[in-house]
């Protein structure tokens, strides 16, 4: 069998990005930034200070992929403290 490998390309790197809310890290902008290397500063996060003390209620995140794409994967890079519940959507 004979498998076919592509690169991967990063669509999101660069494009706009937009949350309902800002949280205590950065703004939402900073998830598509290319090789974020500050754990800290290149992570958006709903929380209202820096214990973590998440901000009620759902929340979300809009990347801007700026250009048409036929996705055969999506990889989403979370920490420890992720949500256990959460949706992709396109359109």
């Amino acid at each position: 069998i004979s498998v076919k490998e592509y690169p991967i390309t990063v669509l999101s790197e660069g494009c706009p990005a937009h949350a309902d809310v800002r949280g205590n890290l950065g703004p939402a902008p900073v998830i598509t930034l290319p090789n974020g290397k500050d754990w800290l500063k290149d992570r958006w996060q709903a929380a209202k200070d820096m214990t973590g003390a998440a901000i009620p209620g759902e929340h979300w995140v809009v990347v801007d992929l700026e250009q048409e794409a036929k996705l055969s994967s999506i990889s989403i890079d979370f920490e420890t403290a992720y949500s256990n519940d959460y949706t992709l959507q396109s359109s």
